[in-house]
């Protein structure tokens, strides 16, 4: 949703995400590839697979992180292109 709480049991929530706080390390890929995985976020359990956008370029994926990172009230920190190269390579 556009205020960032998701989608009831569907879409998990960006907003206040302690897994997307937790999961810094893997959001390159997590976008890139998607999951089938289920995930638990916030002490829910999402289930709905997410499919991965292996089009976008690391300078997108960059701009995604640091967007979310930032909005709703979250500060998750700023993710460098740098750093999303390395994460990048490790998701091919």
């Amino acid at each position: 949703m556009a205020d960032g709480t998701g989608l009831k049991n569907v879409i998990p929530p960006l907003k206040n995400s302690e897994f997307l706080k937790n999961n810094q390390s893997s959001l390159t890929c997590l976008i890139r590839k998607g999951t089938k995985d289920t995930i638990n976020v916030n002490g829910k359990i999402f289930k709905q697979p997410m499919p991965g956008s292996p089009k976008l370029t690391q300078g997108d994926i960059t701009n995604i992180i640091n967007y979310i990172n930032q909005a709703w009230g979250n500060n998750y920190g700023i993710i460098k292109y740098d750093d999303v190269l390395k994460q990048f390579e490790s998701c091919r």
